[in-house]
Parts: structure tokens; sequence; C-alpha cells
């Protein structure tokens, strides 16, 4: 079956690759099985199976009777096309060979990288690390509040007169405030510190469980606020966090690693290259001869 696929379709991300092989490919044949050869270029089970795997999820799940030869006639059009375009240029185009090296470069340091992420970590590290990230915190302060949000301050203070003289908060919060939070009797759940406009906050912070503030006005307009419950906002638990302590270990375990690299390695950087260079296309796909 002759084009199955457009050749843009498998443009790879190998950097990024993820590969599992097929269960039931037979134990005769591995990655080196030479599945086809083009004027000695050959095309291997292995090219086939990398290739497939970053296929769109529509085309992967194509019979492999229709995937297998159309992805083969894909790769021997590749090499074809590819002969052609090398005959023409006299060699391996210049930015092709960049474009290979950077690949090769980010598939070989991501493997390093998945090697280093992947280090066992006990649970006395995780422990320590818990430790490390909460054991100083103080639990912070969380409140519960509602309130009542109007154009004016003096629709603010009518509304406390009709608090004062009995009236339900979340009965004229339904009836009289603007703000969406109006169909829930003004609730706005809990929140910390941070989370609401100066102005509002401090009117938070300052007013007593169980009572409502003055009028409190904010660029959203006037607010009568009332807190409904104060608590301290509990630590999480280590395994509340446990994959976050992994991954920072595991970034650590990256730091460190690279750390000693750069420390062992002759590195070094010419100047004189300005840095508006790195937008130079030109030089890359037309060098000098």
């Amino acid at each position: 079956m002759r084009n199955l696929l457009p050749i843009a379709a498998f443009c790879l991300n190998i950097g990024s690759l993820q590969i599992a092989l097929a269960e039931d490919v037979a134990p005769a044949y591995d990655g080196d099985t030479v599945v086809a050869d083009v004027n000695g270029t050959k095309i291997t089970l292995g090219h086939m199976i990398l290739l497939r795997s970053k296929l769109p999820a529509e085309y992967q799940n194509l019979p492999d009777e229709t995937l297998f030869p159309g992805i083969l006639d894909q790769l021997i059009d590749q090499t074809l096309l590819g002969e052609k375009e090398i005959a023409e240029s006299g060699g391996v185009p210049y930015q092709v060979r960049l474009a290979v090296d950077n690949e090769q470069r980010a598939l070989l340091s991501t493997s390093q990288i998945n090697k280093i992420a992947n280090i066992d970590i006990s649970d006395d590290e995780i422990q320590v690390a818990y430790l490390e990230a909460y054991g100083e915190v103080k639990p912070e302060q969380e409140w519960h509040a509602a309130h009542i949000l109007v154009a004016t301050e003096q629709a603010a203070k009518d509304i406390i007169a009709k608090l004062e003289a009995g009236g339900d908060f979340a009965a004229l919060a339904s009836e009289f405030s603007s703000d969406s939070s109006a169909q829930g009797g003004g609730d706005l759940g809990w929140f910390g510190l941070g989370a609401m406009v100066k102005e509002f906050e401090d009117a938070v912070v300052a007013t007593p469980v169980g009572t409502h503030s003055a009028p409190i006005q904010s660029q959203f307009g006037w607010h009568v606020v009332k807190v409904l419950e104060v608590h301290e906002k509990p630590l999480p638990t280590i395994d509340e966090v446990r994959a976050e302590l992994i991954a920072g270990l595991q970034q650590k375990a990256l730091e460190t690693a690279l750390e000693d690299l750069r420390g062992k390695a002759t590195i070094e950087r010419p100047e004189g290259v300005p840095f508006s260079a790195i937008r130079a296309v030109d030089l890359v796909m037309n060098p000098k001869e």
C-alpha cells in the first residue's frame, strides 16, 4: 500500500522518545533485522518500530498488515528522496548535519537524565526531605468568610442597619449582593492570606468570628464582611506530598550530577559572538561554501 501517510507525518522528536517493543514480535527478529535495502542503505525493523511509536493515535490503531507495508514504503521513499538531496547538494546539507547533532545530543542526554531521575529513593530519604520542607513550617491561618458587595457606601450602611435589626446575612447577600457569591449567601469559602485584595483581607483579619465588619471599600465596590470561622490550615501529610518530594530529590540528584560533570569537564566559551547572532538563520540555511 503506497502513500499511507504524508512524509511530514513522520517527523520525530527523538529527544523525548519512549519505546515499547511489541510483545508479538517473533524472537528470531531484533531491531537490526533488515526489512529493506535501498541502493545499499539498510532499513531495519528497529527503524520501523521507532517510527510507528511516534505516529498519531489514529494511525497507530491501523491494522499491522496495513501499517507494516505503509511504514516501510514511506521509509523507502524517504531514503530515495534523501539520496537525491545528497546528490544534488554534494553531500548531507549543512543544516541537516546540525539538526542530527542536536537530536543525538538531546536523545543521549535524555537517556542519562532518565537514569539519574530513576534512582531508587528510600523512605528514609523521603522522610528527611519532608522534615526539611515542613519540619519548621508553622501552620497558616485560614478564614471562612462571606460578604455582601454593593455599589455605594450608603448601600453598605443600609445593609448593616438591616443586620443590626436582626436580618439574616445570607438572605441579605442573596437579595442585595452584586457578587456571584450571592447565590450562596455571599459565602466565599476558606482562604488564606494573599488570596484577597488587601482592603478586604485587612477587614477579615480584624473582624471577630461571628460578627460583621464596617463598610469596606475595594476596587470592586463596597463590602460588608462576615467572618464565619477561623482555623489553622493543617500541613500536608508525607503521603500527600510524596510525589512532590520524590521529584525534588530526583531534581537534586540531577543537579548534583551536572555540577560534578561540569567540575570535571574542560569547557571553553570563546568571546566575540554577539547575542543577536542566534537569530541569523541565514548562516544555517545558506552557509559559506
